[in-house]
């Protein structure tokens, strides 16, 4: 981008693109790419709920980078001891 002091201000002078470049991608190429990425974000996706579920199986706390009283609150353990021994 060119720049002119004239002044005390700056003007810019804007550079016009003549071509602008479009790739293709072959169809087959591309729906295998497409595939794999999902394949792999649902096993990321599996990875994480099976680590959630062994957590909440064990009454661990999940470890979130987020406070989790931003998230969904929780019942205590005091809470849950109570409805298990209700009838």
């Amino acid at each position: 981008m060119a720049s002119t002091v004239t002044s005390g201000s700056l003007v810019y002078e804007r550079r016009i693109v003549e071509r602008v470049h479009k790739y293709h991608w072959p169809a087959v190429q591309l729906n295998l790419w497409m595939l794999i990425m999902l394949i792999a974000s649902c096993l990321i996706i599996g990875v994480f709920a099976t680590f959630i579920q062994i957590q909440q199986t064990l009454l661990l706390p999940i470890p979130w980078s987020v406070p989790p009283s931003s998230l969904l609150i929780q019942p205590t353990q005091q809470q849950q001891t109570n409805t298990a021994s209700s009838p």
